[in-house]
């Protein structure tokens, strides 16, 4: 244990959640297809079930160290020598006890690459306590998001730990509801969930977040007897709004000044005199204090010094006969920037796809300039989804 953190301090669920929830995510990117075992918090991470070797360690190590800002305590050379997830979580809560302000985010890269986000304690703090006065008796935090994501970070931690809820991890595949219940999820699990019929016990409220909230599944979960809210934001800005009604616009939180932007600048927010952010959608103001978003806006993307935007691309595959659905973003195989393109066909069960990516290329040469055209097509089911429903790479 490090001087200053005595066991019993604080509880620390919270953290071993945490670093369950990042060990499972990384080595997922680490090793394609793993799938996490269970693990006991004092088991050696260089031993089974997780057998990672010193480049993992040191790399894992080294991510977790900035997430959360530990190198601002001296205290980082701790992860090396005490390998148990139980060690980790006490690392991270004796650097949260040092005060250190700030705790970092790694984006989800659904646009593009992942970056690393910087929030303050004291903003996401606040934010957590806000959302457990609006859902005050609620009885547990059911959790089916992780926890090292900033949506999940907010409502399976900070809310929870604001508000002395317990927190039950369900698996998404058997969820177990009871009424008082704070469900906190995506809307790709909770679409799964109303597909199956399942049925929603009295008082049982979810969240939702981190991906678009359709206007019909909304519906079907209120016709099924559920509450929600549905939370606007973003890994940049945290919380932005937050609504009950799928026609409603989003209260803004009460931090957030908005600024609507003109001819020269897009719409953007501000935190008191902290940092300037751009809405992460093309949005409306409806009436002071709210919000309606009106779909994502896509930066351009640089392809041989010309602007290409990529939902413009989208757009243009989905107009082809035989496409269901698109999803395109910038490849990563060298210096050379160009566009790859992933496709849902119409029957994806029974399709030629050489003639189809052949009739796909001679579509974009006709309605797309050379940047824009994608160099790459990828074949699938449906389009590649993250763990939280966001759009993923591929």
């Amino acid at each position: 244990m490090l001087n200053g953190s005595k066991p019993g301090d604080t509880d620390l669920d919270g953290y071993l959640r945490y670093v369950k929830d990042f060990l499972a995510w990384e080595l997922r990117r680490l090793r394609p297809g793993w799938a996490a075992p269970p693990w006991e918090p004092d088991q050696q991470l260089n031993r089974a079930p997780f057998f990672l070797d010193s480049l993992e360690l040191v790399e894992l190590a080294g991510l977790l160290a900035d997430r959360f800002h530990v190198r601002a305590t001296g205290a980082e050379d701790y992860f090396l020598a005490r390998r148990t997830p139980k060690d980790w979580a006490e690392l991270l809560k004796y650097t949260r006890d040092q005060k250190v302000p700030d705790i970092s985010f790694a984006s989800s890269g659904s646009t593009g690459s992942p970056r690393l986000l910087t929030h303050s304690w004291e903003n996401l703090v606040r934010e957590a306590s806000f959302f457990a006065q609006q859902i005050q008796g609620r009885t547990r935090v059911v959790k089916t998001v992780p926890s090292h994501h900033i949506y999940g970070f907010l409502f399976t931690w900070l809310l929870p730990e604001s508000s002395g809820l317990d927190v039950a991890e369900q698996s998404p595949e058997a969820p177990d509801w009871k009424p008082g219940d704070l469900v906190v999820t995506v809307p790709f699990l909770l679409g799964l969930w109303l597909e199956r019929r399942l049925t929603i016990p009295d008082d049982v409220v979810f969240t939702l977040s981190t991906a678009p909230f359709p206007p019909e599944l909304a519906q079907s979960l209120l016709d099924a007897g559920g509450h929600y809210y549905e939370i606007f934001g973003s890994s940049e800005t945290a919380g932005i709004g937050w609504r009950t009604r799928p026609s409603r616009p989003f209260e803004l939180l009460p931090w957030w000044k908005v600024f609507p932007g003109d001819s020269e600048r897009a719409p953007f927010l501000q935190q008191g005199e902290a940092t300037v952010y751009e809405f992460p959608d093309e949005v409306e103001f409806p009436e002071p204090g709210f919000v309606f978003p009106r779909g994502r806006r896509d930066g351009a993307v640089q392809v041989g010094g010309v602007n290409v935007f990529p939902a413009r691309v989208k757009a243009v595959l989905e107009k082809h006969t035989e496409v269901a659905q698109a999803a395109v973003r910038p490849a990563k195989d060298g210096t050379s920037a160009r566009m790859k393109a992933f496709i849902v066909p119409r029957n994806p069960q029974d399709f030629d796809q050489n003639a189809l990516e052949t009739s796909l290329r001679d579509w974009a040469a006709q309605h797309l300039s050379a940047p824009e055209r994608p160099t790459s097509y990828t074949f699938g089911y449906a389009l590649p989804r993250s763990p939280l429903g966001k759009d993923a790479d591929w």
